[in-house]
């Protein structure tokens, strides 16, 4: 038996070897493909000033889905432990494995957007802002003729308050096929600028003092 181990030994070592000549020649394949995305998207930059790149953009269609799928690897990198991540990782696939050290560093250095839906909830915050600077409220209608996305975006933060209220995680059930739940944060910076939740009940109060007066 310790023979007939022995002997075996030599032969299993032999396809460890070759196994791990195989991965180092797909992780090369990878990592040089990899790099010719980064670049793609460097260039995308340099062109339009950001790296909101669409997923259907026609000068490069599998640029966008490159990009979200950078977001992806990196939202689950963050949830998942080191022992769940060594054991998940397929070492013959590395398009499969999240990202490494070196690949966050360089998406990094060209400010990549790792959480899209923060940053563009950010940029419509600053709309309403500007828009309560010009009318006094931030009553936005839903077809808004000057910023058709802020009406719908301002009607998105109601049901995501109702989610958050409601201490339930976004289901995509709704209208707008919501996808995350509102932060106490925003909460506090939309009612800071007396934005309002339930604009019927504040109609229905503003019309009743109109009648009493």
């Amino acid at each position: 038996f310790v023979r007939n181990a022995a002997s075996a030994s030599p032969q299993h070592d032999v396809l460890s070897k070759a196994e791990e000549e195989e991965c180092k020649s797909t992780n090369d394949r990878y990592f040089k493909a990899w790099l010719r995305r980064y670049k793609e998207l460097c260039e995308y930059k340099n062109e339009l000033g950001h790296l909101r790149v669409p997923l259907r953009y026609k000068e490069n269609p599998s640029l966008g889905a490159w990009v979200i799928l950078q977001r992806q690897k990196y939202n689950k990198m963050q949830h998942m432990t080191t022992e769940n991540n060594e054991d998940q990782q397929d070492v013959t696939d590395p398009s499969a494995r999240v990202l490494t050290d070196e690949q966050i560093a360089l998406l990094n250095e060209i400010d990549f957007i790792w959480n899209y839906n923060d940053e563009m909830w950010d940029k419509r915050y600053v709309e309403l802002c500007e828009y309560h600077a010009k009318y006094g409220d931030c009553m936005v209608p839903r077809l808004c003729e000057e910023n058709p996305p802020l009406g719908h975006w301002v009607r998105s933060q109601r049901e995501r308050y109702l989610l958050w209220r409601n201490g339930e995680a976004g289901s995509g059930n709704t209208s707008t096929n919501l996808r995350s739940v509102m932060t106490e944060e925003q909460v506090t910076l939309l009612e800071q600028i007396g934005f309002v939740w339930f604009p019927i009940d504040e109609l229905w109060e503003l019309r009743y003092k109109e009648l009493c007066y």
